[in-house]
């Protein structure tokens, strides 16, 4: 079954990031637009393979494949040089990823099926696993970089009660579950039937959706990764911290 992403698990999977490698040396970053899928391999021989086709979607730590002197006689890939990781940031009710590299970046998009990853340079593009246009944003290297957007309610902080009773009145019975996915920040598809479990009403609704939203929750989102200490090793995202509605 192939990963599905929306705003929260993005958030919680860049803050495990950022805690597991930030400071680590990257050696070498691979974009194989073919299979659609991206490689960053670390020094000590370890790294991050992420397959980014929309039957997959998995994210892997394993062993880096060769011999470390072979790989470097033949190229780092698309990374100029080696540079220090520094923080994987994921931007407040997007499912955009960034990894930052020094003066460049690598942006991955996780948008419905539409999934890819990007190198840049400052603002530029410099190398995009699925060129293309997406939505009007022209996606193609040497071009300046247009983040997706979309900007949806309460981002930042829940709906007051006083909000949040004028937003359900807006909408009827039948319509409140497609609106609340569109105009409603960190509602998703994936979370939708856990807000309107049960009989909901408008403040059983609020109150699932105060329980998800960041700024209610501590800063630092958990995920645990198999247990198992063979590479590859698939990692699945769990929040331990409020209640898990996947």
């Amino acid at each position: 079954m192939p990963i599905r992403y929306d705003a929260l698990l993005v958030k919680a999977l860049a803050a495990e990031l950022t805690a597991r490698f930030s400071g680590r040396r990257v050696e070498e970053l691979h974009f194989d637009s073919e299979a659609r899928r991206f490689r960053i391999v670390f020094a000590k021989d370890e790294e991050l393979l992420w397959l980014l086709l929309p039957v997959a979607g998995y994210l892997l730590h394993r062993e880096a494949p060769g011999a470390r002197g072979r790989r470097r006689k033949t190229s780092r890939g698309i990374l100029p040089g080696a540079r220090d990781l520094g923080e994987v940031t994921a931007e407040a009710d997007e499912r955009r990823m960034v990894f930052e590299l020094g003066t460049e970046s690598l942006i991955v998009e996780l948008h419905t099926n539409q999934w890819t990853a990007l190198f840049l340079s400052g603002q530029t593009i410099l190398r995009v696993l699925w060129p293309r246009h997406a939505g009007g944003r022209p996606l193609y290297p040497n071009l300046p970089y247009v983040p997706p957007g979309e900007t949806r309610e309460w981002v930042e902080s829940p709906p007051s009660p006083e909000e949040w009773s004028a937003w359900w009145g807006s909408h009827t019975d039948s319509s409140r579950e497609a609106a609340l996915v569109r105009e409603v920040a960190w509602s998703s598809r994936l979370n939708r039937a856990f807000l309107f479990s049960g009989e909901p009403d408008s403040e059983s609704v609020r109150a699932r959706l105060v329980m998800l939203h960041p700024a209610a929750a501590p800063e630092t989102p958990v995920a645990i990764s198999s247990t198992t200490p063979e590479p590859p090793e698939r990692w699945i995202l769990k929040r331990t911290h409020v209640l898990q509605p996947y």
